[in-house]
């Protein structure tokens, strides 16, 4: 691991802005100024800003969780010694920062700052000029290997209406309808490696891989993709709305792979111009009124928390209709070991279900960190292809460099959000189909649910096929019709749905009659949600639609 390098901040008293720490009670938790060692739960607040987090803290101990309080004014190294004095009971599971970072090089401490630890770098300084990492992972790495050991996240709120706006988005994300579809979708928007020819073309297809075999088939995914020789790139002129559109549609996920600026995503580049792809001055056309997503940037310095300016990830998280949480980098990543930790937590929400998404980070970076997987273990192959691809991207590199970039990046991913926030998983329900089918005709399915509501049945194509074919374009047409082409060929490419059903789906086991379309055809996945006013509960079943 890097050298810790802590920056000779003169550290200040800060009386007047004293935590008010006296011990508070909320249903089933507690929250305490003493040691806490039978804490689950770290909370270091700014001063400022601990009047606008207390509907958070009656949501938490509501939960049951144990709180206690550190004070926000301590020096990084006396912080991250008092963490580990709460540790010592083995309660500690979560740790919450409240307060933005003091940004590189300044003095003081603000009262509306929790401070931050640097890190030198060992892999990411050969390919480019950062010197040091921001990184909050220390204060999370009990064991100083690196790793952490705990559930970690930054609010980095830098006013109270920005806190209120947030935990506002929390609470509505925590207790939103189930009857809606926007937990079942994924959006996955995407810039162009630019490693040249042979490896994009790897990249590309070992991303449509991961997104047929890893995301379960009763979850929806699209695709915008900044290649103007892709179907999956609509008009590039449009391309900045589109990737919009996908985040204000409502998703459980919306993704970025690509190049990154501290305030803005890569451009789409055709012969002759370029657009972009998102900047901090969309942030305010964010709209999410129902199912605030989770952010993932898998990409370069968009969560520089230390920055002058707000990185990107803040600049999104305070708008009241953005996302409820980012995931970010706060400097330089590189390709190989954010796939991993993607793959890493997919694996961590699908396979393992972790209750919150600090858990899922935490137990993402951990598995990251595994050098061999057992036999039968999804994540084996995987691991396997990414290392490959990784040796074609940068030819010569060996399994310890690869191990050390893999740490490396546990320092440099960061929630930019509530590690608490909770996940709600939709129950499994079983589906039933015939292998196969004609088109055209009649078809008889069998449901089987632990609940009853309102249902859902989708008959779609899946996600490696489509349901006409679209040609790979091999020249650029400037010209507005062939622009329109573009955007024609998008939508197409991302409507896998033959047909929708609305059902009244009962408890127990349940038959449905479905009318296969006649224009359907090839291996299709009959796709059922059911859903009333306290669960859900979502399922599939592949068929084979033959003409």
């Amino acid at each position: 691991m890097g050298r810790i390098a802590l920056f000779p901040f003169a550290w200040i008293a800060w009386g007047a802005f004293t935590l008010p720490f006296a011990s508070e009670a909320h249903g089933g938790g507690r929250i305490d100024e003493g040691v806490g060692t039978a804490a689950d739960t770290v909370v270091v607040c700014a001063p400022a800003l601990r009047k606008a987090l207390e509907p958070w803290l009656a949501l938490r101990t509501a939960q049951g969780h144990r709180l206690s309080m550190l004070d926000a004014t301590l020096p990084p190294q006396k912080l991250r010694d008092s963490i580990r004095e709460r540790a010592r009971g083995g309660t500690l599971r979560h740790l919450v920062l409240v307060g933005d970072a003091p940004e590189l090089g300044r003095a003081l401490l603000k009262s509306h700052e929790v401070p931050s630890l640097y890190q030198a770098p060992r892999v990411i300084s050969r390919w480019g000029p950062d010197r040091e990492i921001v990184t909050d992972n220390p204060f999370a790495d009990i064991d100083d290997d690196g790793i952490p050991d705990l559930a970690i996240g930054r609010i980095p709120a830098s006013q109270p209406d920005e806190l209120s706006t947030i935990v506002n988005k929390i609470l509505a994300f925590e207790h939103a309808s189930l009857r809606g579809s926007w937990r079942q979708r994924i959006h996955f928007i995407a810039g162009v490696g630019g490693f040249g020819g042979m490896a994009d073309s790897a990249i590309e297809m070992t991303t449509r891989k991961f997104l047929t075999d890893l995301i379960p088939a009763p979850y929806s995914t699209t695709m915008t993709y900044g290649s103007w020789r892709s179907p999956f790139c609509p008009d590039p002129r449009r391309f900045q709305d589109v990737a919009i559109r996908r985040l204000n549609e409502g998703c459980l996920f919306w993704v970025y792979l690509g190049h990154g600026q501290r305030t803005g995503l890569d451009r789409v580049h055709v012969p002759g111009g370029s657009f972009p792809i998102f900047d901090a001055t969309d942030a305010k056309r964010l709209q999410c009124k129902d199912g605030h997503p989770i952010a993932l940037m898998l990409a370069c310095y968009t969560g520089a928390f230390d920055s002058s300016r707000e990185c990107l990830a803040e600049t999104m998280l305070a708008e009241s209709g953005g996302p409820v949480t980012t995931i970010c980098g706060s400097r330089m990543t590189m390709p190989y070991a954010m796939a991993v930790f993607g793959n890493s937590m997919l694996h961590e929400y699908f396979i393992e279900r972790r209750e919150t998404i600090g858990e899922l980070v935490l137990h993402a970076k951990r598995s990251s960190m595994q050098d061999a997987f057992a036999e039968h273990d999804p994540r084996r192959p995987v691991r396997a292809a990414l290392d490959a691809m990784a040796s074609l991207i940068m030819p010569g590199t060996n399994p310890e460099l690869l191990r050390d970039e893999r740490l490396e990046h546990a320092a440099l991913f960061h929630i930019l959000g509530d590690p608490l926030l909770r996940f709600r998983y939709p129950q499994a329900l079983e589906v039933d189909s015939p292998d196969a089918t004609p088109s055209g005709r009649a078809v008889e399915i069998s449901v089987r649910s632990h609940i009853a509501g309102d249902g859902h049945i989708d008959l779609l194509c899946r996600r490696d096929g489509n349901k006409s074919s679209i040609p790979t374009r091999r020249q650029f047409d400037p010209s507005d019709a062939s622009l329109g082409a573009f955007q024609t060929d998008y939508e197409r490419a991302n409507d896998l749905c033959w047909k929708s059903w609305d059902r009244k789906i009962p408890s127990g086991e349940s038959k449905f009659t479905l009318d296969i379309p006649r224009e359907a055809w090839g291996a299709c996945i009959v796709r059922v949600h059911v859903a009333n006013d306290s669960s859900d509960a979502l399922g599939a079943s592949e068929i084979r639609v033959d003409h």
